[in-house]
């Protein structure tokens, strides 16, 4: 994963302040079911739109970007 992160660093592809915690923390975080009773459509459709919210918050580029929260 260090590798993937270091890469995309490298590349420009991914925000200089994501760290290899950062990336952890989140598969964990997306990888947890959502509470409620989706039918399985639905809940795989909104898996993968918060999916693409959040890579592309990760990209490095010119938009808008805020620092990122201290990590505690």
């Amino acid at each position: 994963m260090q590798g993937v992160i270091d890469a995309a660093h490298r590349a420009g592809t991914l925000r200089r302040d994501v760290t290899f915690a950062d990336i952890g923390t989140l598969i964990v975080r997306m990888s947890r079911p959502l509470p409620g009773p989706f039918p399985r459509e639905v809940n795989d459709g909104l898996g993968h739109r918060h999916l693409d919210l959040v890579i592309n918050g990760l990209r490095a580029g010119d938009g808008p970007k805020t620092e990122l929260a201290d990590r505690r």
